[in-house]
């Protein structure tokens, strides 16, 4: 399992919670997310922004992930406007949601 986030921030609050992760460095490149994951990876979990622009960017990654045959779910940001942000307002609530999406 590894995670998609648009930041490098972001890609290490959840590698702190002990979710590998990868920055896109931007929604812009939601569309070569399979040249940035691990070709063994059969689980993806997308946390990108709590904005209009990261939900559109989750739904192309679902199709994107899904057509090419790789589990996808979705880390919703529940503070704040991304994963840094969320972990630095509620590490406790951060880390309990990161834990429980990374055991599905």
């Amino acid at each position: 399992t590894v995670a998609i986030a648009e930041g490098a921030f972001d890609a290490l609050s959840l590698y702190a919670a002990d979710l590998p992760a990868i920055s896109i460095s931007g929604v812009a490149n939601a569309g070569k997310v399979l040249g940035y994951i691990p070709e063994s990876c059969s689980n993806v979990v997308i946390a990108l922004d709590n904005d209009s622009a990261g939900v559109t960017a989750a739904l192309t990654l679902f199709d994107i992930l899904r057509t090419s045959g790789i589990r996808a779910t979705r880390l919703r940001i529940e503070k704040g406007k991304d994963a840094n942000e969320w972990l630095c307002s509620d590490p406790k609530g951060f880390y309990e949601a990161v834990r429980k999406e990374n055991s599905l």
